[in-house]
């Protein structure tokens, strides 16, 4: 069983695309630059992200700069 739990996941960006992005966004990040939080601990990249994103260390950017003006 995978924790953190997906559906916890998408309940707190409120979007499973959203979700996915920006945790693939963050796992290749942490697979460049490893922090020293991340090198201690025994998780996967996917799964250090997925915690930040529950802990609210990841929001998403909903209407930045790559949103369309009206």
């Amino acid at each position: 069983m995978l924790y953190p739990k997906i559906e916890n996941c998408v309940v707190a960006v409120k979007c499973k695309y959203t979700l996915a992005t920006i945790v693939f966004k963050r796992a290749k990040e942490l697979t460049r630059v490893k922090p020293a939080e991340f090198v201690n601990s025994a998780s996967k990249e996917i799964t250090y992200a997925l915690n930040e994103v529950l802990m609210g260390k990841i929001v998403p950017n909903v209407g930045g700069a790559g949103a369309a003006a009206q």
